[in-house]
């Protein structure tokens, strides 16, 4: 969860900062735990919120371990 408030602060920071112009068609999201369905209900909802995408327009999948 901590991760998830983490990156709604980086979210919310980057509207301010970088205000959006164009139309946001889709968004994909690459997330440690990504393959969890509570997590990616959680990013789903907040991407929906953010930007007012449908959810069928929003992928999250898991993040590829680099290690």
């Amino acid at each position: 969860m901590n991760r998830l408030i983490r990156f709604l602060s980086v979210c919310l920071l980057l509207s301010f900062v970088f205000p959006v112009q164009a139309k946001v068609e889709g968004v994909t999201v690459l997330a440690q735990g990504g393959d969890s369905p509570v997590l990616k209900k959680n990013i789903t909802e907040v991407i929906e919120a953010l930007f007012d995408i449908e959810p069928h327009k929003i992928k999250v999948a898991k993040m590829a371990d680099t290690r």
